[in-house]
């Protein structure tokens, strides 16, 4: 903005993210301007809103391409998800490619390598729901609107941002919260007197004699998805185990996380089957959503060979320095 105040006399587009290094132990990680024109999926070529960079790691590993992405995943996701907290503004990862240049190394050899269409990480982990989920084919406006509460209301919208992402987190999340909104309104619960740390049973209160009796949120949440969801009582447990991910119990790269795409299948149907209850529709009216299903990752690797470039050979700290317009010897 010009110090007098005012609109700025032109906007010119710049990027955001600049050349830079990070060491984190024996591995390597920069932010380097890639060589030619990138492009992103879904993004024209020279949209000045975007700024397609390239994040490189060179990570010393035994055990191939599979070791070098167990070790990437959180450190690629760990740098951006700082910077995009301090930028306030999310920043993606697209493309990925892994390829080995272990030594002795030269230009024009050729080593193995594997492209991902989108990142292959924890925090990337997406679902589209091949089978198991039907609803009409086509569909127009319907004679007149049900008068919903504002609950029921909410939790249709949550199911509704449920199916339109692709990220298995969100669509566990968004039907998990949807799945609340309705237990609440529905009488299942199960309550019992508060127990105190030392699991002693305090039944009424010692100075007006109230009763402490309170829901007890997991259990009732299971009862509700086993009587009203249809579930058996094995995944109604294991759902709920889940959903502790939401305080930070079962972390993104938690081998716990495995079993989330064959959790999503039974939580939607509870949901969409309550849901239906609540608007007075029959329980096989569409969507139809059955407790299992085949799942896939809508990412496609391409595994093969290419040959070594000379920015392949060239050091990150040279990358970094050529690119920022420094001489290598000063950085």
């Amino acid at each position: 903005m010009p110090a007098e105040g005012g609109f700025p006399a032109q906007l010119e587009p710049f990027a955001r993210l600049k050349p830079g290094l990070l060491r984190q132990g024996n591995v390597a990680l920069a932010i380097v301007t890639p060589e030619g024109e990138s492009t992103w999926p879904g993004l024209l070529p020279g949209d000045p809103n975007w700024k397609v960079m390239e994040l490189v790691a060179d990570i010393p590993v035994e055990g191939g391409k599979e070791a070098a992405l167990r070790i990437a995943g959180p450190l690629f996701e760990g740098a951006l998800n700082i910077m995009s907290f301090i930028m306030a503004s999310a920043i993606p990862l697209g493309r990925v490619e892994v390829i080995d240049i272990t030594e002795p190394l030269e230009v024009g050899a050729e080593r193995e390598s594997q492209t991902f269409s989108s990142a292959p990480f924890d925090g990337n982990a997406q679902g589209i729901a091949m089978t198991g989920v039907s609803g009409f084919l086509e569909c127009s406006l319907p004679p007149t609107l049900a008068q919903l509460d504002s609950r029921t209301a909410a939790a249709l919208k949550w199911f509704v941002k449920s199916i339109e992402t692709a990220r298995l987190h969100d669509q566990f999340i968004f039907s998990w919260i949807a799945l609340e909104i309705l237990r609440s309104d529905s009488g299942v619960g199960v309550t019992a007197p508060y127990r105190a740390n030392c699991q002693h049973e305090i039944s009424a209160c010692p100075l007006c004699l109230t009763p402490t009796a309170r829901v007890l949120l997991g259990q009732s949440m299971q009862k509700f998805l086993v009587e009203i969801g249809g579930v058996s009582v094995n995944v109604a447990a294991d759902l709920w185990r889940m959903r502790q991910m939401m305080h930070g119990a079962v972390p993104f790269d938690s081998p716990k996380l495995d079993a989330l795409p064959s959790l999503v299948h039974p939580l939607r149907s509870a949901v969409s089957v309550a849901l239906k209850r609540k608007l007075g529709w029959s329980d096989d009216s569409p969507p139809v959503i059955q407790q299992s299903g085949m799942v896939i990752h809508p990412s496609v690797s391409a595994y093969g060979s290419r040959h070594i470039t000379e920015r392949d050979v060239t050091s990150l700290d040279q990358l970094v320095a050529i690119d920022a317009g420094m001489s290598p010897q000063g950085l």
